[in-house]
C-alpha cells in the first residue's frame, strides 16, 4: 500500500515536470520566432544590432536603473548607449535632469521596430515622450542615429550571447 502511494506520487511529479518542460519549450520557440528578447549578457551589458551596426548597451530593466539612467555621467563611448527595457509597451517619457551628455533616444515597439527618434538636451527637465506605445528605449550620443543612417522603421535586435 505504501509503495503504491509512493509510485503514484512519483508519477504525479514526473507528469508535472513534463508539463513544465513542454511549456518552457513552447515559450522559447514562440519568443524566438517573434523578437529575440534583450537581456543582460555580461553584468549589466548586452550587445544590440541596429541595421547591422553593433552597439554595446548598458541595460536598465529594473526600476532603480530606469530612474537613474545615464544621470551624472560625463561621457559615453562612441558606439555605446543605454537600453531601457519595460515589462510591456506603453507611452514612455524621459527627461535629462542631472544628465550632462547630449543624447538622442530611439523608442521601439515590442518587436524592436523603431517608432520614434528624439533629441534630448543636457540637464533639461522637459519631458520627451514616445508619442506611441514602446517597450524599448535606446539612448545614444546625440547625432549617432543620423550619422549612422538609422531611421524610424529600422529594428533594434539583441545579439545572442553566442554571437
Amino acid at each position: 500500500m505504501l509503495i503504491n502511494r509512493i509510485k503514484a506520487r512519483v508519477r504525479h511529479h514526473l507528469a508535472a515536470l513534463l508539463v513544465c518542460m513542454v511549456a518552457s519549450a513552447m515559450t522559447i520557440t514562440t519568443s524566438a520566432t517573434t523578437h529575440q528578447s534583450c537581456s543582460k549578457d555580461l553584468g549589466s551589458f548586452t550587445q544590440v544590432l541596429i541595421s547591422g551596426i553593433a552597439v554595446d548597451a548598458e541595460v536598465a530593466d529594473e526600476s532603480a536603473e530606469i530612474r537613474r539612467g545615464l544621470m551624472n555621467r560625463q561621457s559615453l563611448a562612441k558606439d555605446a548607449g543605454m537600453l531601457f527595457i519595460y515589462p510591456k509597451a506603453r507611452v514612455l517619457r524621459f527627461w535629462m535632469k542631472n544628465t550632462y551628455i547630449p543624447l538622442d533616444i530611439a523608442f521601439a515597439d515590442k518587436k524592436g521596430r523603431i517608432v520614434k527618434i528624439r533629441s534630448m538636451e543636457p540637464e533639461s527637465t522637459r519631458m520627451i515622450d514616445s508619442k506611441v506605445p514602446a517597450k524599448y528605449a535606446l539612448e545614444m550620443n546625440q547625432g549617432w542615429y543620423k550619422t549612422n543612417g538609422i531611421n524610424v522603421g529600422d529594428t533594434i535586435e539583441c545579439r545572442s550571447p553566442a554571437s
